[in-house]
């Protein structure tokens, strides 16, 4: 998200599924008890708002704070206001540990409905990553010379195409799945 280089014929629109899918059955092996037929063990997260709230309190620092500055012009909260809540929420000491709990205004954001949350999410992921992907694609022509670049270029092409190309084979087999 936010990354120009996916608009482009030249990122496998399935990267990061791909990634994520090779490392699943990984993952999967992680707690052997889980795997035993005998347990009847059920994993679940625990969604209130305090325990939500205090997922969006520890996000990294420059990441949350974007977030935050959206919620406050969502929520119109006064400039004077809302640098007092950041304030209190501060989890900058170098003698202690905080547990970096989210308070009301995290929760509040927690709580909202999980389209627009996800969207705000977005929103700011996009804002994050949207700089230093276009700068870093500006850098190359620059920093690798014309003809490095061109073969980059060829080679994201071609990456790009074999991913288009899985995806369409992967969309056949559904279909052939569906009609037997």
């Amino acid at each position: 998200m936010g990354d120009p280089r996916m608009a482009l014929p030249t990122e496998d629109k399935s990267k990061v599924a791909n990634i994520v899918g090779n490392n699943l059955p990984n993952f999967r092996r992680l707690p052997d008890w889980a795997l035993d037929p005998t347990l009847n063990a059920r994993l679940t997260q625990d969604m209130s708002p305090i325990k939500r709230g205090n997922m969006v309190r520890r996000l990294p620092k420059f990441f949350r704070s974007k977030l935050y500055f959206q919620y406050q012009k969502k929520y119109q909260i006064p400039q004077l206001e809302f640098n007092k809540m950041l304030e209190a929420s501060s989890d900058e000491s170098g003698t202690r540990i905080n547990r970096r709990e989210g308070g009301g205004f995290e929760q509040r954001i927690a709580s909202e409905p999980p389209e627009e949350l996800r969207g705000e999410i977005r929103g700011v992921i996009k804002s994050t990553v949207s700089w230093p992907s276009t700068s870093q694609s500006l850098k190359g022509p620059v920093t690798a010379g014309a003809a490095r670049t061109w073969r980059y270029m060829k080679e994201k092409v071609e990456k790009y195409r074999e991913g288009k190309e899985k995806d369409r084979i992967k969309k056949l087999e559904k279909e052939s799945e569906k009609k037997d």
